[in-house]
């Protein structure tokens, strides 16, 4: 079968984040010609899209591209002959040996089901999950804490010291966990609909390609009472984010969960200040702030750099801090002396 190199390879590069990069089966890290489509399974993420061919395979995913990306072609003719795929051009000819695909096929045939009931997605899904991922733990031992969590029209993230919420235009009826790590790979598609499955949560474009992430299969505590404080609001200036990431050189703190800056704000700006056993350093940054009293607290420079990106509409209280911003809001607990 003929095909144009250009348009295949851009297919491929939509489904390669559902490679593995090292797998004990083999398959994981091939691209799978199922006839239909053109597939990439892990374990954890699968990705197809629709790509009809002749024949059925399973081909090594990083031979395959190579040779496709480094040959000047246009048109390129893929054939199966036995256990090669044979890849002829006006200028190139390769064979890769080739395995069968149905082991793979077997694994998703349940997120393969041409009769998924897709449902559409809030139209700001993609940007409650990727202004929420940033917030997730890194922490296996609680694996609920590394996902993103989808429950009505609410997207939420915590790593434990912090939490981020999202309330979206519309609901998806239903709630689901998905890791963090498949969602670093799935904002990158213009996902339009989805469909729940007993282990799977599966997306779809609008072009056909469909990425599915494995679900944790866990309860997410509500974190609603955490946001329920009383505390003084402040328009912090755009500009604090570089003091902050300036001073936080000098954050005591083996790991940077640990680090801690103090914040002082007053009606005439805000000073930041670290300090560790070899010395301290502290920045001012001048500005007339509509505030009215003076404000002093503890914070993490890591998680207060990374919020600043996102809001400067902060709630202070005693321990702990509420960044706004639209449908978005992010809690972040503060340091308090014993």
């Amino acid at each position: 079968m003929k095909v144009r190199r250009e348009d295949l390879l851009k297919i491929l590069d939509l489904v390669k984040p559902g490679l593995a990069k090292k797998a004990i089966v083999e398959e994981f890290t091939h691209f799978v010609f199922s006839g239909k489509d053109v597939l990439t399974y892990n374990d954890e993420i699968y990705i197809s899209h629709p790509f009809k061919t002749n024949f059925t395979c399973s081909v090594p995913a990083e031979d395959f591209y190579k040779i496709l990306s480094g040959t000047p072609d246009d048109e390129l003719k893929l054939d199966l002959d036995g256990s090669n795929l044979k890849i002829t051009s006006k200028t190139t000819k390769a064979v890769l040996s080739v395995t069968d695909s149905e082991q793979v096929l077997g694994l998703v045939n349940e997120i393969s089901n041409n009769d998924m009931d897709w449902k559409p997605l809030p139209k700001d899904f993609l940007d409650a999950v990727e202004l929420c991922m940033f917030s997730a733990s890194k922490d296996a031992s609680r694996s609920f804490l590394t996902c993103v969590y989808v429950n009505g029209n609410q997207v939420t993230s915590s790593d434990d010291a912090r939490i981020s919420i999202y309330s979206m235009s519309s609901s998806v009826d239903c709630s689901f966990l998905i890791p963090v790590f498949s969602v670093t790979k799935l904002v990158k598609y213009e996902i339009s609909e989805f469909c729940l499955l007993d282990s799977w949560v599966c997306f779809k474009t609008p072009s056909g390609v469909k990425f599915c992430c494995r679900r944790v299969l866990d309860e997410y505590p509500d974190c609603v009472e955490f946001f329920e404080f009383d505390g003084h609001s402040i328009q912090l200036p755009n500009e604090l984010k570089e003091v902050v990431d300036a001073v936080s050189i000098m954050a005591e703190g083996d790991f940077d969960i640990d680090k801690k800056i103090e914040v002082s704000v007053n009606k005439n700006g805000v000073k930041c200040r670290a300090e560790k056993k070899t010395g301290w350093m502290e920045r001012f940054l001048s500005t007339k702030l509509n505030i009215k009293s003076n404000i002093t607290f503890v914070i993490n420079p890591i998680f207060f750099s990374q919020i600043l990106e996102k809001s400067t509409t902060m709630v202070c209280g005693k321990d702990r801090a509420l960044f706004l911003s639209g449908p978005f809001k992010h809690l972040v607990a503060l340091y308090v002396e014993d």
